[in-house]
């Protein structure tokens, strides 16, 4: 339950974050960002919202999945730690994109130049860290 709860908080986060952001944002904006992690691509402003809209989707799909399709179980997993690992996904997919929707602010804005040299550091941890979880 309290994965669930963080999940929502970053969702809310996320959201919440853009929504007071948008108004100081120039008309255009980072809509891509390239392997150097300096942005390749910009669109209008009102496409910061997209990364927030991919997060609501992610997130119901991911309940429903959970709720009504019930879990395909690796073997060696027993149903409760399954459903553990798959909210830690959960949670872990909207820090990425809470991350990843901060940073094009901030580089919208110019505060940054790209997504910095740790980016691709934190962007596998957060990958891995739901299956860490299985080692101890």
């Amino acid at each position: 339950m309290i994965l669930l709860a963080i999940t929502l908080g970053l969702l809310l986060t996320n959201c919440l974050y853009v929504i007071s952001k948008y108004n100081i944002l120039p008309d255009s904006i980072p809509t891509h960002f390239g392997l150097d992690g300096k942005p390749d691509n910009w669109g209008k402003k009102k496409s910061i919202f997209l990364l927030p809209m991919i997060a609501i989707i992610i997130f119901l799909i991911m309940w429903f999945a959970e709720k009504y399709s019930g879990l395909n179980i690796p073997r060696g997993l027993n149903e409760s730690s399954a459903l553990r690992m798959y909210r830690h996904i959960m949670v872990s997919t909207q820090c990425i994109l809470f991350l990843v929707s901060y940073l094009q602010i901030e580089v919208a804005l110019r505060k940054r130049i790209g997504l910095g040299k740790n980016f691709i550091i934190f962007f596998f941890v957060l990958i891995l860290y739901p299956f860490l979880f299985l080692l101890f």
